[in-house]
């Protein structure tokens, strides 16, 4: 299963949830070739979010198979709005 950020899945223990961002741990990691031998992937994601993101402190975080495990498929897509400056 292809996670994205942005999405929204339905989480077996906390409804619907949205994918905040995907974090990935590399073992070993070249700067100039910008790869690397990734050694763990986990998902960040929260149940509550407004039109700019998460909500502050309602973020979790999973290793990407038990995320992927507990989710079904993706339902939509969302559109965060930027803060103005």
């Amino acid at each position: 299963m292809q996670i994205e950020r942005g999405a929204v899945y339905e989480h077996d223990e906390y409804g619907e949830v949205v994918v905040t961002n995907i974090l990935r741990r590399y073992s070993t990691y070249d700067v100039d070739l910008e790869e690397g031998e990734i050694e763990e992937t986990s998902i960040a994601f929260s149940a509550e979010w407004d039109s700019h993101g998460a909500i502050p402190a309602t973020e979790k975080v999973d290793d990407a198979d038990s995320f992927t495990n507990r989710v079904g498929d993706k339902i939509r897509t969302l559109t965060f709005v930027s803060p103005s400056s």
